[in-house]
């Protein structure tokens, strides 16, 4: 029999298998809401239930295969942001089906924003900001949540209870994404605010014309721990004007290079 090789080209697949996952629900709620198929709310909730857990199973696997996997920064952002095409539809429409406060989702929206803004700009330096574990807790809750919203939601349906007027359902789910929102800031504040002290001492250096940091034919820089970004930064900075003199191409070697 033969053996499964995995590498990154599994972990696109299940990129790719999650952004039309997300596609597929768009649809299907789309077509519920707008023909108002009312009879066809519990099974739209329950096909949408199965499909978004077979979808975060693969994010599951996912993340195992980019740990073991050096990646290029197209494929990480790419599959940071099937992640965002899997949750925001289903998120969208609890907001039309009266499911949640617009404002949970908004909070929610922006700080996912500002979080993949900085991780761009620094992926342009050759920069990978590993995901922390409070970040990773935050995804976990976010998938788990949606999950349970939507097999309740299907449960309400098939008991004939009208989804859109149980106030107190709006309340609880409104409470559990108020959580996460609240998780998803601290998160911000606490791991990405170096990250954009860097990015403002970047951009304050190109407005004189140079730039502090110059990565782009080096080894990756690899942060674990938000705590290291200016010593890791200041350090691999000397350690390529040390070597700027040099005409051949230069590997700067860093532990812990493996993973990203």
């Amino acid at each position: 029999m033969k053996k499964l090789k995995i590498n990154w080209y599994s972990s696109l697949y299940l990129s790719i298998m999650r952004v039309i996952a997300g596609i597929f629900v768009f649809i299907l709620l789309s077509v519920m809401k707008i023909f108002e198929l009312e009879v066809a709310y519990p099974y739209t909730f329950g096909i949408c239930f199965v499909i978004f857990l077979i979808a975060s199973v693969s994010d599951f696997f996912d993340g195992r295969i980019k740990n073991k996997h050096n990646l290029s920064s197209i494929q990480i952002i790419f599959e940071q942001l099937a992640d965002k095409f899997l949750i925001y539809p289903i998120i969208l429409f609890f907001i039309k089906f009266n499911l949640i406060f617009t404002s949970v989702v908004i909070i929610l929206f922006i700080r996912d924003l500002t979080a993949l803004t900085g991780k761009l700009i620094l992926f342009e330096k050759n920069i990978y900001f590993r995901v922390p574990k409070i970040i990773k807790f935050k995804t976990a809750i976010e998938i788990i949540s949606i999950n349970i919203v939507l097999a309740t939601n299907a449960i309400l349906g098939f008991k004939n209870y009208q989804i859109e007027h149980l106030e107190v359902w709006k309340i609880t789910v409104s409470v559990i994404f108020s959580i996460i929102d609240l998780v998803a800031i601290y998160s911000l504040i606490k791991y990405y605010k170096p990250i954009w002290k860097y990015i403002l001492r970047e951009l304050k250096a190109r407005e004189s014309g140079n730039s502090v940091y110059e990565f782009k034919n080096y080894s990756p820089l690899i942060i674990d721990d938000h705590k290291q970004l200016d010593t890791q930064l200041n350090y691999k900075n000397k350690e390529i004007h040390k070597i700027s003199n040099h005409s051949q191409p230069v590997t700067i070697n860093y532990k812990n290079d493996k993973a990203i």
